[in-house]
């Protein structure tokens, strides 16, 4: 889970700039007392204007601020993404290279 933003809890400006806590500064559609409408991307995000959170299903986990991301946080998250990334390709070349020994994990011996 992303940290939460500096300013969370503030109602949200739309006359500012306004960035996802995944480090995207997103684009201003529409806004109510309580919603706030963004796109990045080609996507419409729909965020709570209080809290910031997220209310597109299965991205809950995301929220919107009036400030950018810290850099620093912003490059650790994506280096611990890229290394899990790397650790999930190493494990699907292993198990490819298993699967094509037999189905006992081990080559069967040349005559």
């Amino acid at each position: 889970m992303l940290p939460t933003q500096p300013d969370a809890g503030k109602i949200i400006d739309v006359d500012r700039p306004l960035y996802s806590n995944d480090g995207f500064e997103h684009s201003f559609v529409t806004a109510s007392s309580h919603q706030v409408v963004t796109k990045y991307a080609g996507v419409f995000g729909l965020w709570d204007r209080r809290t910031g959170q997220c209310l597109n299903a299965g991205h809950e986990d995301l929220s919107l601020s009036n400030v950018a991301p810290n850099p620093a946080v912003l490059a650790a998250q994506r280096a611990a993404a890229q290394e899990a990334l790397a650790r999930l390709h190493a494990q699907a070349a292993i198990e490819v290279a298993m699967d094509s020994t037999g189905d006992d994990g081990f080559s069967s011996p040349r005559m």
